[in-house]
Formats: C-alpha cells, sequence, structure tokens
C-alpha cells in the first residue's frame, strides 16, 4: 500500500501542478487505506501545503489574495464541524465516512458541468468554503467544492489554479491544528524513508507537470478514476473491519 501511496503522490502532484486542484481527491483514498482515516486525513494535508506552496512559487503574480481571504473563515468553521463529526465516530466508521466523502467529492466533480453560473457572492463563497473545511478536515478533499465553486461561477482557470494555492495550504494547516488538538495520535508516524519517498515523488510530479503531462483533460480523467476506486475501496475496507 505504501507503493501505491508514492504513486499516487507523484500523479497527484503532476496534476496539481496542471490544474491547481485534484492533489488531495487523488493521495485521500490511498492515504486512509494506508493509515487510517485519522492520520491517512493529516497526512494529505501535510502533503498538500507543500505541493500547494510548491506551486505557488511558479504561479505567485496570478493569486487573487482577497478571494482567499474571503474563503478562509468559512473554512474554518467547516474544519471545526469535521473535526467534531470524526471524534464521534469509530475508526471504522470514519474510514467509511472518509471514503465515502471521497467518492462524493469525485461523483460531484463529474456531475457539475458548465450549464448553469452563479455570481460569487459572499454567500456562494461562504457556503463553498464551509464545504470545502468540512470535507477537507472529514476526508482531505476540499478541493471539490472549490472546483464546484470555479465551475458554477466561470472563475477563470489559471485565476483559480494560482489562488487555490495558498488557499490549500492555509486550509491545510487549519486542519492538520484542528486534527491534533482534538487527536495528537492522528499524526501519521512514517519512517525517514517513507517520507523521503513521497517527497521525491511529489517533486518529481511536479515536474512531469509542467512537461510531460498532455493534457487537463486527460489529468483530470486519472483523478477521477483512481480517486473514485480509492473512495470505494476504503468504503469495502472499513465496512469489512466494522462488520468484524
Amino acid at each position: 500500500m505504501t507503493a501505491l501511496l508514492v504513486i499516487a503522490v507523484l500523479v497527484a502532484s503532476a496534476v496539481q501542478r496542471l490544474t491547481g486542484i485534484g492533489f488531495a481527491m487523488l493521495v485521500a483514498p490511498f492515504a486512509v487505506l494506508a493509515l487510517g482515516p485519522g492520520p491517512g486525513v493529516v497526512l494529505v494535508n501535510a502533503l498538500g501545503i507543500v505541493s500547494a506552496v510548491l506551486v505557488m512559487v511558479r504561479v505567485r503574480q496570478d493569486i487573487h489574495w482577497p478571494a482567499v481571504g474571503g474563503l478562509l473563515p468559512s473554512a474554518a468553521v467547516g474544519v471545526l464541524l469535521g473535526v467534531v463529526i470524526t471524534r464521534a465516530l469509530s475508526v471504522a466508521a470514519a474510514q467509511i465516512a472518509a471514503g465515502a466523502v471521497i467518492m462524493l467529492a469525485v461523483g460531484t466533480s463529474v456531475l457539475v458541468v458548465r450549464t448553469t453560473s452563479v455570481a460569487r457572492t459572499t454567500t456562494v463563497t461562504a457556503v463553498a468554503g464551509t464545504a470545502s473545511g468540512l470535507m477537507g478536515a472529514l476526508a482531505g478533499v476540499g478541493g471539490s467544492a472549490m472546483a464546484v465553486l470555479a465551475i458554477l461561477t466561470r472563475w477563470e482557470a489559471k485565476d483559480f489554479a494560482a489562488t487555490m494555492q495558498p488557499y490549500f495550504a492555509l486550509l491545510g494547516v487549519i486542519t492538520i491544528t484542528g486534527r491534533l488538538l482534538a487527536d495528537p495520535r492522528t499524526w501519521p508516524g512514517l519512517s525517514l524513508p517513507v517520507w523521503a519517498c513521497l517527497a521525491t515523488a511529489m517533486v518529481v510530479g511536479l515536474v512531469l507537470g509542467e512537461r510531460v503531462v498532455p493534457s487537463p483533460a486527460l489529468a483530470r480523467n486519472v483523478v477521477v478514476l483512481l480517486a473514485g476506486a480509492g473512495g470505494l475501496l476504503a468504503v469495502v475496507d472499513g465496512a469489512r473491519t466494522l462488520i468484524g
């Protein structure tokens, strides 16, 4: 499972560089399967922070900082709600919930199409931010709510991809802080070689995202397929544990 996690990080990093989102959606199911729902979500957020910062360095001139500031307060509320919910669940139930949220995120990203548009008002932004924080705390997939927001409000792709990097980095810090304050045991107990492999995979993936990945459409299809399968596996594994 560790090998699959490393591969997922490599592919997800390439997708993140290409489209601005997708890292957590792809890595989360494999992290949850490998480490459990608590440490898995924390790991996804920790890696997501690094990935976002690395991409942010390259796209910093296109970041719309007022949008970041508008999203974070409601996202913090969502994180708080997510932490409260996870504290009330058993490990197996939390894994099932995380897998279900991942599949919901994948399904939403597929079903929402460019047929309807809404204005990016304060209310719309607050709802999206809360959903993003909640899903990020539950399963590490806060990006799907942002993708829906971008589609519905016709957010220009280049500006959206750049603006999401500081948002994901700061959301990751908030989520990890909330998770660890609620339960310090959720920090992933990985060995130094594993951390090194994950870091290497991330750097290689970012390079590939700039030079090799052929199109955003193909990258998105890879994320949907692998994340959906991983989410289903997490639900099945959690259900097997719950049943005994």
